[in-house]
């Protein structure tokens, strides 16, 4: 029964296709782009994450370092609220174009366009993410290079003001303790592998 059932879905499917006369290969690369796309959402969407805590915590370092220019700190400041606000809103750019994608195809199947119109808009969509990729790429090593230099900032800080940082890093080492800490081990998370071209 379930194989009769089966059979007979899959022929609805392809009368479907035939009546609104599909290019399959068409449809199928717009299914593999889509899963693929979504794929790196889940990436970027978790890297997002990681830039925006990092960019909090950085903001609970001790008011010595904070407050005193000679460091360089306020410059790693600027760049993290900089980097966090581009990198969010190029996310939102990536998920409108995965809706304007998967809205593409629906339209498609159901045979609201053509395939010349579908394949112009696929295209055209493809090469946009491409362009949303690539600032994400280019924001993800400027936040890279950035939090390296918060780490050297802050050893440097350390190394100058022993007494200072141990009292520091024993309260953030406390349960609910301070967030000392928590920005230098941000520094260190690992760019996710979220380049899907």
């Amino acid at each position: 029964m379930k194989n009769v059932l089966f059979t007979a879905l899959a022929a609805i499917v392809l009368l479907t296709s035939a009546c609104n006369n599909l290019d399959e290969n068409l449809n199928n690369s717009m299914a593999t782009e889509l899963e693929a796309r979504q794929k790196g959402l889940a990436d970027y969407l978790a890297r997002n994450k990681a830039i925006g805590e990092f960019n909090m915590a950085s903001t609970k370092v001790p008011a010595s370092l904070y407050n005193d220019p000679g460091t360089g700190f306020t410059t790693v400041r600027e760049n993290l609220n900089m980097i966090t606000s581009k990198y969010q809103a190029t996310v939102d750019v990536y998920n409108d174009h995965l809706s304007k994608l998967s809205r593409l195809q629906e339209d498609y199947q159901n045979g609201k366009i053509k395939t010349e119109e579908a394949k112009q808009e696929f295209e055209s969509i493809n090469s946009n993410f491409k362009s949303i990729i690539s600032t994400l790429d280019r924001a993800d090593e400027f936040y890279q290079r950035t939090s390296d230099q918060y780490a050297e900032i802050l050893t440097k800080w350390k190394t100058a003001n022993p007494d200072e940082a141990a009292a520091l890093e024993e309260a953030a080492s406390k349960p609910g303790g301070g967030l000392f800490n928590s920005a230098s081990n941000a520094a260190q998370k690992p760019a996710t592998n979220a380049k899907k071209q």
